[in-house]
């Protein structure tokens, strides 16, 4: 017995002995194979490119494919920063923006649904020249897989007509299988989030008035439109571009937190937060202002706000307060440009006047900095900055959030409200509309700076847990659910992902 165990003993070594345990079998992925994609955006700046830009850049750098980025002049810039995408321009910036920033100004101020006709109309202007040119690039880029901006109705329909696959990308989870019952996330009504704190006379209203409203005014748009798809070629056209969304993977760059928590349609995916993490350093200049306090405002609204001088009286004021009253010791403006909107002069509660023109000229007061443009991402990552002021956009919420840095909302239109009321709602910043009084403004800014207990650091802390875990893994998700419609799509469709309640029998 003892001599069989020892004669097994040294048959087992013997035949370990005999295996390489470092040459192991590794399965290879057998489905790649490479393809051509474009990702096309003509509107809507740096929150609708750069995210969707980072995993085309993992598509082409990590994955073998080909992919371009297709825009006009004016976004061509965001493509810089991803060497692997190649840029294709289709024409000048729109020529429409002068108008475009007319309809911005009065947006507060009228009914949502007159400000979204106005802006249709604008891009309709433009559809034809988008259209046709979308149509050629495609063509001659032998494009496999089409991915569009949620405004881009041109790449829908040039997509549609050339029987190519689309992805719809989105900051919010836009659409009907996007929704519930208590969701509100139609783009005229969205400003409130959910129904769960309306009437029951609101919501009537938001179901049933508003879109009869809506449809009613858009009647003469649609069917100019109507006539201009006819006259293109355009088959079966249609009012509502979500219609032509419906069998399509929509990616959504946001998340749960962002995004009211509810059931979402298996053609809907959320990847986000993705946002940038690589940006412009402080100048030396900045470098030197950031060393030398220890409690910064830094506020800047985006390319598409336009700010009164209401605005800035408004605002300005509320930051002089809380600098006197030492809850700041510093504060930074990205003005873009604004100079001739600042007063030229401003008193505060404390009746002490300040000279605002001397603020450009770093003249006088070191502890105020107003610049044309400021490294955004390198100044909120700075320890000494305290608090942001913003528009609400997304990508700067996200930039934020990312930092650790408390916000205060000032919104404007589109998403800016709903993301205002969400900042409130989680406890990392407060809301402060146009139409409150200067007392309550200062309050709001006061309140932000002073962070008594810590209560907005700590909420922060949260986002920003969820902002840089799903950071991590949004680029790589993305990318692979654009593999995934790549590689499984039959003849466009998503088969596999269709709800299997569109094909229960009620015969």
């Amino acid at each position: 017995m003892k001599a069989a165990l020892i004669l097994s003993s040294w048959l087992f070594a013997s035949i370990a002995a005999a295996v390489d345990t470092t040459a192991l079998f590794e399965v290879n992925d057998g489905f790649r194979e490479s393809k051509n994609i474009a990702f096309i955006v003509m509107s809507g700046g740096a929150s609708h490119a750069n995210w969707v830009l980072a995993f085309m850049e993992e598509l082409s750098a990590h994955r073998g494919h080909k992919t371009y980025f297709v825009t006009r002049d004016d976004h061509v810039k965001f493509g810089h920063s991803f060497p692997s995408v190649e840029t294709v321009s289709i024409g000048p910036k729109y020529a429409f923006d002068n108008k475009k920033i007319e309809v911005i100004k009065k947006m507060r101020d009228r009914p949502m649904v007159e400000s979204f006709i106005d802006m249709f109309s604008s891009f309709n202007e433009e559809f034809e020249s988008d259209y046709t040119s979308i149509v050629s690039t495609l063509k001659s880029k032998r494009i496999d897989l089409a991915i569009c901006d949620h405004f881009c109705t041109p790449c829908v329909e040039a997509s549609t007509k050339l029987k190519i696959p689309f992805i719809i990308t989105s900051g919010m989870a836009l659409g009907p299988d996007a929704g519930a019952p208590y969701i509100n996330n139609n783009m005229l009504t969205m400003s409130e989030p959910s129904t769960l704190n309306m009437s029951l006379w609101q919501r009537f209203d938001i179901m049933f008035l508003k879109p009869a409203h809506f449809i009613y005014k858009l009647r003469h748009f649609a069917k100019q439109q109507h006539a201009l798809f006819t006259s293109l070629g355009i088959e079966d056209p249609v009012n509502v571009p979500e219609d032509r969304w419906k069998d399509s993977l929509k990616i959504v760059n946001s998340a749960f937190g962002f995004e009211l928590a509810r059931p979402l349609g298996p053609l809907v995916e959320l990847v986000g937060p993705i946002t940038t993490t690589k940006a412009p350093p402080l100048t030396g200049e900045l470098t030197r202002f950031m060393e030398t306090h220890s409690k910064v405002a830094y506020i800047a609204f985006g390319q598409h706000v336009v700010i009164s001088p209401k605005d800035i009286k408004l605002l300005l004021t509320g930051l002089l307060e809380a600098y006197e009253a030492k809850e700041l010791n510093g504060i930074i403006w990205a003005t873009r440009g604004l100079e001739d909107e600042f007063p030229a002069i401003l008193t505060t509660a404390s009746n002490t006047t300040y000279s605002i023109q001397s603020f450009f000229q770093n003249k006088g007061n070191t502890d105020i900095a107003f610049i044309n443009w400021a490294p955004q991402i390198a100044i909120l990552n700075h320890p000494a900055t305290s608090m942001f002021i913003t528009h609400g956009g997304a990508g700067s919420l996200y930039e934020s959030l990312n930092a650790g840095v408390p916000v205060v909302v000032f919104p404007f239109f589109g998403d800016q409200p709903v993301a205002a009321k969400n900042a409130e709602k989680n406890g990392f910043g407060m809301r402060l509309e146009y139409t409150e009084p200067q007392e309550r403004a200062t309050e709001i800014i006061r309140t932000v700076a002073r962070d008594q207990g810590n209560r907005f650091r700590e909420n922060v802390k949260r986002f920003q847990t969820l902002v840089q875990l799903n950071n991590k893994i949004g680029v790589t998700k993305a990318a692979t659910l654009v593999e995934e419609v790549l590689f499984m799509h039959q003849d466009g469709q998503l088969l596999h992902r269709r709800d299997c309640l569109l094909r229960v029998p009620w015969d």
